[in-house]
């Protein structure tokens, strides 16, 4: 890690579903020449420096993680840098399996989705998370962390837990949003969204079936419940009704071709 250099890009990885004005405010003092890193060294920044949203999980959505779809995450943040006038570069990170080089992946998304035009090097770069999780990988990596809500004097709350408030139905989030992200919750109704996703009982956190259910489960339901309909047919339906439901299906359509030949079209 190098605190010589300095610092051409602030990387704020994250889901980025609410913006926080203490994230609006910090920032800014970053970009000032304000900011300390973990360690409390001060942050040399360039005076055209850049912030880099890294929207990460972009193409999920309606799932109990990722509420939001990317899209509106990334418009909120485009407010929140006009408003704030706020140097600023949006990125889309597509979501991945869990993998200790998710770091990795993000800084080269960063580089291909700005045509090599970013290339965060540790030597000029930071990157600003709270989260001790994403801290270690890009620490690994060798970047210098700023941690903005961790450990900070005023106890900011986290986008976390902003977005945990607005999915239990408490408007106590509104509080610490920023003014972009008020906006844009309220103008598409993304608060009512994210509760009808957090009141599902089917819908896991990333979208899939709950923990407790499973596919097979489900598949075999419907097989029984065919099961049962079937002994209840029709005169004139398929007597294949005692044999499983895939066996069922090859002879029932073969039955059916037999007994039912195509209507004459002269």
């Amino acid at each position: 890690m190098s605190a010589d250099r300095e610092i051409q890009h602030v990387i704020v990885p994250g889901r980025h579903h609410l913006l926080t004005r203490f994230q609006a405010a910090y920032l800014g003092e970053l970009l000032a020449g304000r900011g300390r890193d973990e360690n409390g060294e001060p942050i040399a920044v360039a005076a055209d420096a850049v912030v880099v949203w890294a929207v990460t999980s972009a193409n999920h959505s309606a799932t109990r993680r990722n509420p939001f779809p990317g899209h509106r995450r990334e418009a909120a943040i485009e407010i929140l840098a006009h408003v704030g006038r706020m140097p600023s570069i949006v990125v889309p990170v597509v979501d991945v399996a869990p993998t200790p080089r998710f770091a990795e992946i993000t800084l080269k998304q960063i580089g291909y989705a700005t045509a090599q035009g970013v290339i965060p090097a540790p030597e000029t770069a930071i990157i600003a998370t709270s989260t001790p999780q994403v801290a270690d990988m890009y620490r690994g990596l060798g970047y210098r962390i700023a941690p903005m809500e961790r450990d900070h004097s005023d106890a900011p709350r986290t986008p976390w837990q902003l977005l945990d408030d607005l999915m239990a139905g408490s408007d106590g989030w509104r509080a610490d949003a920023h003014a972009a992200s008020l906006d844009i919750v309220d103008r598409y109704g993304l608060a009512a969204q994210a509760r009808e996703i957090a009141a599902d009982p089917v819908i896991g956190d990333e979208g899939g079936l709950t923990q407790t259910r499973d596919y097979r489960t489900y598949s075999r339901a419907f097989e029984d419940a065919a099961e049962r309909k079937w002994p209840r047919r029709a005169p004139g339906s398929c007597p294949a009704a005692s044999s499983t439901w895939a066996a069922r299906r090859g002879r029932c359509s073969s039955w059916h071709r037999r007994s039912r030949p195509w209507p004459s079209l002269t």
